[in-house]
């Protein structure tokens, strides 16, 4: 809520006020336009007698917000103006008709960050966008059930673009410009990903699409480094060489093969979904994998050798996964792990040889199991950090453990 300081509401809240008002922030220049209260950065007008407000939040050299009044055009003479000469590297702009004469009546240039909010359910075309040549940074946003789609072509007057970010917007990844290098699609997609899927493939360094549903076209991407999917019914076959950062969420599934290609990959998460096994191998021969995080899969079995010829991993979580025991040779030839997280999983017995190749491992967090005993700790001579709470353990603290019982972290010493 908008606390508001009471001024101008007399003679200053007609028509084009003075140049002392001119000169300080947003001001009305016609007889149809009201200045009706001022908080901080915000100041806040009715036009013509609307029964919206219009609210222009301003901050000279760093941002401009505005909020139209949808019975007002936002490039309408009876708008407000900015100061002469207002300049801003980003701007935001919701639900305003049209973006560039709305600019134009502020008064500030097309900025190289700009918000387009609030949309309506009009396609979006070509002309919505012309004037737009300088923006490098472009989000679309629309509240359901609007769902503007963004119509192929639409983006063509936008030579600077290398940023999309669209949330509730339709969106088709083959008709998107060639010069994009970041790419974020949520609440529009889900009709999957074609194989050879547009130009936009070329140069894209970081792709997020939620949801994708299927996902088995997104290969041949050579640049792409950053990846996140949600709602995945199935994963891409062809291979993506620079890819180096991988979250997954939702997925339903896993054939297998799909990182084979993907040599600099350094981190992978996976949360949720029904994937209920992993393929053999599925993480090995990736030289440069630091992290993986699986999180909330009804995995119960992790196969032995899915970590193989993969010896830079520095961190291992599988929580949440109905986890029941670890395969003796899983962590074989991990050296360089030093963080092991195993939480909320129902794991009665962990096999000491399960550590025999783990020297370096300085953390290990296993809350919300079902072990008795803590054997394995014989295996792990870096150890400093122990999670344990919420397991039968008893009194298992002696000379290599002092307890916190409050908290049930034990420090090694």
């Amino acid at each position: 809520m908008l606390v508001w300081l009471a001024l101008l509401l007399g003679a200053a809240g007609g028509a084009a006020g003075g140049a002392g008002d001119e000169a300080r922030g947003p001001h009305c220049t016609s007889p149809l336009c009201h200045l009706q209260g001022v908080s901080l950065n915000e100041y806040v007008f009715n036009i013509d007698g609307s029964n919206e407000s219009v609210s222009v939040e301003w901050v000279p050299g760093e941002y401009l917000a505005v909020r139209c009044a949808r019975d007002v055009a936002g490039g309408a003479a009876a708008m407000p103006a900015l100061p002469p000469a207002a300049a801003a590297p980003r701007a935001a702009l919701a639900a305003c008709a049209a973006p560039a004469p709305a600019l134009r009546r502020l008064r500030l240039p097309p900025p190289p960050r700009l918000a387009l909010l609030a949309l309506p359910a009009a396609p979006l075309d070509a002309a919505y966008f012309a004037g737009l040549e300088a923006v490098g940074e472009l989000r679309l946003s629309a509240a359901p059930p609007a769902a503007p789609p963004l119509l192929p072509g639409a983006l063509a007057a936008l030579p600077s673009l290398h940023t999309l970010r669209t949330d509730g917007v339709r969106v088709q990844l083959d008709a998107l410009p060639a010069a994009l290098r970041v790419l974020s699609v949520r609440g529009g997609g889900g009709g999957g990903v074609r194989a050879g899927w547009g130009a936009a493939r070329a140069a894209l360094r970081r792709l997020v699409l939620a949801p994708v549903g299927d996902a088995a076209g997104l290969g041949g991407a050579p640049s792409l480094q950053v990846l996140e999917l949600e709602s995945v019914s199935a994963l891409w076959a062809g291979a993506l060489p620079a890819l180096e950062n991988v979250t997954l969420r939702g997925l339903a599934g896993v054939r297998g093969g799909e990182l084979a290609g993907s040599a600099r990959l350094r981190a992978l998460r996976v949360e949720g979904g029904a994937a209920g096994s992993l393929p053999a191998r599925w993480l090995a021969g990736l030289p440069a994998l630091r992290s993986v995080l699986l999180r909330r899969l009804p995995l119960r079995a992790l196969p032995a050798d899915l970590l193989t010829d993969s010896p830079a991993l520095q961190v291992l979580e599988v929580s949440r996964c109905s986890l029941q025991a670890l395969p003796p040779a899983l962590l074989r030839g991990q050296a360089r792990l030093a963080e092991l997280l195993l939480d909320h999983n129902n794991i009665t017995y962990l096999d000491p040889e399960v550590f025999s190749g783990t020297s370096s491992l300085v953390s290990l967090s296993l809350t919300h199991n079902a072990l008795s005993s803590l054997s394995f700790l014989a295996r792990l001579p870096a150890l400093r950090r122990l999670r344990a709470d919420d397991n039968p353990l008893g009194d298992t603290c002696g000379d290599q453990l002092s307890c916190e019982p409050t908290t049930l972290l034990y420090e090694i010493i």
